[in-house]
């Protein structure tokens, strides 16, 4: 309650810092929120084009293999024709140089996809592990986006309880509403100059956490218009000009 202006408004201020801090930080993880999702979208794109390739070789192995046993058949088809089969003879061992070397690379390309199989499927898994990371991390940032937005909300409320006690500081001291006739005499004098070592109300001196405003106030009840000054001589002097300014006595 005794706060100054010039405090409670340093205040003000610095909560309205505050809250644009909390508005910045809740900005920066929603841009990387995005982020993270863009780029599960461009791993998710990557293994479908994997699995394609995959399948796109397993269908030329098959091809191939078909056309080694149509080859195959052909050969035993030659036998029942002797001179044919010596005639084609070298064309045929050339031909079967040639499948031989076409099924050992073919056979390579397979245990080579194989292998790029269990790459692909070990890539998969870390990029699994590694989307199940980014979600742990997105949870985390949520949370923290809504704890921020919570404190801000509460900034706010802060704020604008501080500004209605500041408005209701300034109309009481400019107005001394609320306060007994006897009191607003004698603060009215002093501010005059007429009597010196009044230092004020109970009200006017002393100053709460906003959370325990209504309890101090709720105890002191009427105390707090009483009126705090220097020493005992100041008191009776105020005792005295209430008593020429014909004033009841009364502090309540």
């Amino acid at each position: 309650l005794g706060r100054s202006d010039s405090e409670a408004q340093r205040e003000i201020e610095q909560k309205r810092g505050q809250a644009e801090l909390k508005n910045k930080e809740k900005s920066e993880l929603e841009n990387h929120l995005k982020a993270l999702k863009n780029r599960l979208s461009e791993m998710l794109n990557d293994s479908e084009s994997i699995s394609r390739k995959i399948e796109d070789k397993v269908k030329s192995l098959n091809a191939l293999t078909a056309e080694t046993a149509d080859r195959r058949v052909e050969m035993v088809t030659a036998d029942s024709a002797t001179e044919e089969i010596v005639a084609r003879k070298g064309t045929a061992d050339a031909q079967i140089a040639q499948y031989r070397d076409e099924i050992e690379k073919l056979t390579a390309e397979f245990k080579e996809t194989e292998s790029l199989i269990d790459s692909i499927s070990e890539n998969i898994l870390s990029r699994q592990n590694a989307v199940k990371g980014y979600e742990l991390r997105l949870k985390s940032k949520e949370e923290t986006a809504e704890k921020l937005k919570a404190e801000l909300d509460g900034i706010h409320l802060d704020t604008e309880e501080k500004r209605r006690r500041i408005k209701i500081l300034r109309e009481l001291e400019n107005n001394m509403e609320g306060f007994a006739g006897s009191v607003r005499q004698v603060l009215k004098a002093s501010k005059q100059g007429r009597i010196g070592g009044v230092l004020g109300t109970v009200a006017q001196n002393i100053s709460v956490e906003p959370e325990y405003a209504v309890a101090v106030e709720t105890a002191l009840g009427g105390a707090m218009q009483n009126i705090i000054v220097e020493n005992e001589d100041i008191a009776k002097r105020c005792i005295r000009f209430l008593k020429e300014q014909d004033v009841p006595l009364s502090c309540r």
